[in-house]
């Protein structure tokens, strides 16, 4: 139960036992601030306990503990304070807010999915030293004005955690984080500042539609495995993207429907699938690490046509095991002259 409240003109204190049981009677109240004490530290802000109400700032005590799923969504929260001593962060608390400025205590260990889904807007954000995970959507749609600095206590990112984010002075990836999963950056836009990425492994999608104007994007040595779709639909303008993993091989529509204005290949790719850059710029230029265009496929090979399997073998040679026999085949050659057969490729 609520023990004692105080209102003074448009702000409102609760304080309440660790029994109270909470529920959204703050709805359509308009108050401009509510604060959380507790008379015991083994109480939790509830689940849904303060949603689609009016509030626009909000500060939490040292004893809340743990923050209930849904528990501030769909407010007009601007401005959150939190006091060490809040743990846990639970399933889109604070989702679909305005926050300015977000500092998270050094006594928070867990968030939950979608915790601060659509609520970071044009925001500044510090991290804590003790948060080893980011959970999926956790940052969705949300925009940064400042840096943001992922910390190396950071461990493991998840689907989307910071999907179809606006990052206005970008961001970093420790090189902590073994993998950047699955549509992790997906449809983001970085501006200016360059981005390094030297994790071990880039995830199917993790880049998906990822947008960068006048920002060098670099994959690094650190990087050694990357997997389908990992830079599909990319767009790079004014920048580049300087691919250098330390694995040789470029794998399948790595870069499908991308739009990359320079991309510089490292000395060490030598395996390239053959639909690894479908639909890719017609326009882009290619560069290899010693600056000269260069491509990787067998230049003295043209395709002549084909069809059926003949079609898709001769626009497959790179991955033909004994192309000197196999482009040989009857059915690989042109036998438009029959005292000249002309294979397809």
């Amino acid at each position: 139960m609520i023990i004692q409240s105080f209102r003074s003109d448009n702000d409102l204190t609760l304080l309440y036992s660790s029994q109270t049981q909470l529920y959204p009677f703050l709805t359509g109240s308009g108050f401009d601030t509510v604060s959380y004490q507790k008379d015991s530290i083994d109480g939790d802000i509830p689940s849904s306990g303060y949603n689609n109400t009016g509030i626009n700032s909000v500060r939490v005590g040292a004893s809340c503990g743990f923050i209930g799923d849904e528990a501030f969504e769909s407010c007009s929260i601007s401005e959150l304070n939190f006091q060490e001593g809040v743990t846990g962060i639970g399933a889109f608390s604070f989702a679909d807010n305005r926050i300015s400025y977000l500092k998270m205590p050094e006594s928070l260990v867990e968030i939950d999915s979608g915790c601060f889904s659509n609520a970071l807007s044009q925001a500044s954000v510090e991290f804590n030293s003790t948060l080893t995970s980011i959970p999926e959507r956790a940052f969705f749609n949300c925009s940064f004005s400042t840096l943001l600095d992922i910390p190396s206590n950071i461990t493991s990112l998840s689907e989307e955690s910071f999907g179809y984010c606006f990052f206005g002075s970008g961001f970093n990836i420790p090189s902590s984080i073994d993998k950047l999963p699955l549509r992790c950056f997906i449809e983001c836009n970085i501006t200016d500042n360059d981005l390094n990425i030297d994790t071990q492994t880039i995830g199917s999608g993790a880049f998906l539609g990822f947008v960068s104007d006048g920002a060098d994007i670099t994959v690094s040595t650190g990087v050694t495995s990357i997997e389908d779709f990992a830079f599909s639909n990319v767009y790079i303008e004014n920048g580049q993207l300087n691919f250098n993993p330390s694995n040789n091989y470029i794998p399948k529509d790595c870069f499908n429907s991308s739009y990359i204005d320079k991309l510089v290949i490292g000395d060490n790719i030598t395996n390239i699938n053959p639909s690894a850059f479908y639909k890719f710029n017609p326009s882009a230029e290619f560069l290899s690490g010693n600056e000269r265009t260069e491509y990787i496929t067998d230049e003295s090979k043209i395709v002549l046509g084909g069809q059926g399997t003949g079609g898709y073998i001769s626009m497959a040679y790179d991955a033909l095991d004994n192309p000197s026999v196999e482009l040989n085949l009857l059915k690989f050659l042109d036998f438009t002259d029959p005292q000249n057969p002309v294979p397809y490729v």
